[in-house]
Parts: C-alpha cells; sequence; structure tokens
C-alpha cells in the first residue's frame, strides 16, 4: 500500500514537472513568434516598407521616429551598442577571468570561499540599482576629471556617456564571467597541472601554459555569454547613457542602445504604426543575436566536454 502511493506521487510528480517544462517552453514560444510577427513587418509589410525600408534602416544614419518625414535609422543605435558592449567587456572580461583564474589557481580555501560568493553576489545587484549608482556617483566623479583642458579639447565629454554606461554594464556581467571562467578552470583535470608541475613548471606557468590553453573553450563561452549579457542590458544602458542617438566612436558621448530605445519609445508608439513594427523589428534583431551567442557557446562547452573525455 505505501509502495503503491508512493509510486503514485512520482508519477504525479513526474506529470507536474513535465506540464510545467513544456508549458514554458509554449510560453517561449510564443514570445518569439510574437515578436518576429509584429517586427517582421518591416519586411513583408508595404505601408510600413514606404517608411522604413531596409534602406532606411541600414544605410541612413539619423534615428528621429517622431520627426515629419520619420526617420527609422538603427545604425546610431547599433553603433551605441556596441560603443557600450564594448566598453564593459574591456572591463569585465579582465577582472572576471583573472579573478577565476586567481581564485582557481592561488587562493586558499578561506580566501575562495570569501571572495568567490562576493563577486556572485553582485550578480542580484537589480539593474537598476546599478543604474542609479552610475547616474548619481560614477558620472560625478569622472566629471571631476573632464575637468582638464587638454581631455575637453580632445573628447569633448558629456556628463553621461557610453563610457559611464560601459562601467555600470560591467559591474553587471563580471559575475557571470567570473563563475563561467571559475567553472571552466575547475573543471581541467588536476593531472594536468600534477604532469605540468613534475616536469618542473611553476603554479603559474601551469595555469598559463597549461591550465588556460586547454580551458579555451570555456573561457570562450564566457566571452561570447558576457557579451550577450551587455548586448540585452535595458534598465543600466537607460539610465546612465545620456539616451543620445549620436553616431560616432568617442565613448565620451552620449550613446543610446537598442535595448534602451525599446524600453523608452515603446509604451508611447500607436500600435500598428510603422514606429510600432520598427521597434519590434529592433527586439527582434535583439532575439536573433541572444540566440546565436547562446548557441556558439554552447558549441564552445560543447567542444570543452570532448576534449576531456579525450573524444
Amino acid at each position: 500500500m505505501v509502495r503503491r502511493y508512493s509510486n503514485l506521487c512520482e508519477r504525479v510528480g513526474e506529470t507536474l514537472i513535465a506540464v510545467i517544462s513544456l508549458m514554458s517552453i509554449l510560453f517561449m514560444v510564443l514570445i518569439v513568434l510574437f515578436i518576429l510577427k509584429e517586427g517582421l513587418a518591416v519586411l513583408f509589410n508595404p505601408a510600413v516598407k514606404s517608411e522604413a525600408s531596409l534602406r532606411e534602416l541600414f544605410l541612413k544614419t539619423v534615428w528621429q521616429p517622431i520627426s515629419e518625414p520619420p526617420k527609422y535609422s538603427l545604425v546610431p543605435l547599433i553603433v551605441g551598442t556596441l560603443k557600450i558592449n564594448f566598453v564593459s567587456l574591456l572591463i569585465a572580461l579582465p577582472l572576471g577571468m583573472l579573478s577565476a583564474l586567481f581564485v582557481s589557481e592561488k587562493a586558499s580555501d578561506k580566501l575562495r570561499e570569501f571572495i568567490k560568493p562576493t563577486i556572485e553576489l553582485l550578480a542580484g545587484i537589480p539593474s537598476v540599482v546599478i543604474g542609479f549608482f552610475c547616474l548619481t556617483k560614477v558620472a560625478s566623479w569622472l566629471a571631476h576629471a573632464y575637468q582638464y583642458t587638454w581631455l575637453q579639447e580632445m573628447f569633448t565629454p558629456t556628463r553621461l556617456n557610453a563610457l559611464v554606461g560601459g562601467i555600470g554594464i560591467s559591474i553587471a556581467v563580471v559575475p557571470i564571467t567570473f563563475t563561467l571562467c571559475e567553472e571552466a578552470i575547475h573543471n581541467v583535470p588536476e593531472s594536468y597541472r600534477i604532469a605540468s608541475m613534475a616536469l618542473g613548471a611553476t603554479r603559474w606557468q601551469t595555469a598559463l601554459r597549461v591550465v588556460i590553453p586547454t580551458a579555451a573553450p570555456g573561457l570562450l563561452a564566457a566571452t561570447l555569454l558576457s557579451f550577450g549579457r551587455a548586448w540585452g542590458e535595458t534598465m543600466i544602458a537607460l539610465m546612465a547613457t545620456g539616451n543620445a542617438p549620436i553616431l560616432d566612436w568617442n565613448i565620451f558621448h552620449s550613446v543610446r542602445t537598442l535595448s534602451a530605445t525599446v524600453a523608452a519609445e515603446i509604451p508611447e508608439t500607436v500600435v500598428g504604426s510603422s514606429h510600432y513594427h520598427v521597434l519590434f523589428f529592433i527586439g527582434s534583431i535583439l532575439l536573433i543575436v541572444s540566440f546565436v551567442v547562446n548557441w556558439l557557446s554552447q558549441l564552445a562547452i560543447s567542444s570543452l566536454q570532448r576534449k576531456f573525455a579525450g573524444e
């Protein structure tokens, strides 16, 4: 009787898990289909194409959707997104990778138990808090550096710019970079380290010449996923970058990213208008790039697993 009741509970639990999993997949598919349906009207709806053709989207240089006639160039938004990503990854990747290397190869057990949770705790800080911190503190700190005449003449900095936003996004990206890199380095078989040091290599020589090359696919996956995290960040980009769709590569100028544009403008658009469909087209671009980045990272992780398996 007890065994029959236990089997029944197990079957009910398995069924609930399967139903919840299928519902999650269904919701994700429906969300993707809805975004693509609204966004791809840019390609197939004649009324939308007359105002927002591919030539307008990718060959012009001005984003002014409420002007007359409206201008829907995505080029300044894409450039702004790439500028933010470049700054954030330039900060986050060295910090995350070097911290992971130190924790995995050099730190004592007590120090590792302190550093690892502390860094990973940053992932729990809401983006709006980081954005507010950058808006009020980081921007003010950097404004003092902008007072140098040579810096003003060379870069003409604004208070909120790609550098401030990049610093904020790097704070959100570092925990992901650290966690994935630490896992990739930790998964390198200990026999590799023992063999290297048996041949006379020091601990750091082993780390740099044996461990890192072996863990390279995992480090590449960490880089790609860090890029994906920075690519889709919204609140920090919305609060700390100045939100000006300016087309240049100066990180001291204000920028507007793709995700921040959707967040800022979608509540005020008319449903079914060209502006509405262009914003969903931007969402489709963000979605597709995120899927591609995750797919490439999975390939890198699979490559690392096959290497460790000796295949």
